[in-house]
């Protein structure tokens, strides 16, 4: 028995358009990434491949690819979203990151070094990395980051928290918090130390802050009034008194040595009071002004 073997050979043609009677489809072998549609007058469909044989590469973002769960439906990329942490400690460093969100909702990671990235707003630098590292701030800081890739761009907002409240510019670790001395006296001012005294007042910034008063005014000062108040019996009043200090009132025979008189002010008006009974034929007053814990 003889068998017959025939080969055909079969050359496939490069690109060449596809057409019958009611479309003509250009097909490209050699096709990037694209979405322009191919149109006729019955449909418009959007097609994208890559060569056989190889990857194919391109310098802008692929903009389509395969519908999630569908093998033959291509969906476009939507937007660029990038994120960050709500919050970020000052001085600390935290990542970025960004992905493509396609219009079925499905989600494409990013490369973090693909994207270039900027600090739109606030204090701090972002690397080419995507990683941000928060500048020293003087009270919680809103601040903002930008990522672009090719045509897309998003932003991230978020908080810098000041979790050390003595460490901005020339105020740094002089035992005033940073923010009083912004508010009274602007950044970085000489008029900000502790021992100053701008408002020539007697008192100085130190004593100032601790008994709330403003260092910029010489009108506003720390005073206490002694008021006798029957036999034996005293009010000392301070004013003002805030919620955030605790108050001691200490007496003295002799004003070499001072014992504290157990009392707590009590609260009146703005003012603060202590009401204290004593035997003594001679007394001296003085009011301890400490922050709370």
């Amino acid at each position: 028995m003889r068998t017959l073997l025939f080969l055909t050979l079969v050359s496939l043609a490069h690109a060449g358009p596809r057409s019958s009677t009611h479309y003509s489809l250009p097909i490209e072998s050699n096709a990037s990434i694209s979405t322009t549609p191919a149109t006729s007058t019955d449909y418009s469909a959007e097609i994208s491949f890559a060569m056989e044989g190889g990857l194919q590469s391109t310098s802008t973002p692929v903009v389509t690819q395969l519908g999630s769960g569908y093998p033959a439906q291509f969906t476009d990329v939507a937007s660029l979203d990038v994120q960050i942490a709500s919050t970020v400690n000052e001085t600390a460093s935290t990542p970025a990151s960004a992905q493509l969100v396609n219009t079925d909702a499905s989600r494409t990671d990013v490369l973090a070094s693909a994207v270039n990235w900027q600090v739109s707003s606030g204090p701090g630098s972002i690397n080419a990395g995507g990683l941000y590292t928060a500048s020293t701030v003087y009270q919680n800081n809103p601040a903002q980051i930008t990522g672009t890739l090719g045509p897309l761009n998003d932003s991230a907002a978020f908080t810098i928290l000041d979790v050390m409240p003595d460490n901005f510019g020339i105020y740094a670790n002089d035992n005033l918090p940073d923010n009083w001395q912004v508010t009274h006296f602007g950044i970085n001012s000489p008029s900000a130390a502790p021992t100053a005294d701008p408002d020539k007042d007697g008192q100085d910034n130190a004593f100032e802050f601790m008994t709330g008063v403003d260092p910029t005014l010489s009108s506003s000062t720390f005073r206490v009034v002694i008021e006798p108040s029957g036999a034996g019996n005293f009010n000392v009043r301070f004013q003002p008194r805030l919620g955030t200090r605790q108050y001691a009132l200490l007496t003295s025979s002799n004003l070499a040595e001072w014992q504290s008189s157990g009392l707590t002010a009590q609260t009146d008006g703005g003012n603060g009071l202590f009401n204290l009974t004593t035997g003594a034929s001679k007394l001296f007053f003085k009011v301890s002004v400490n922050l709370s814990p």
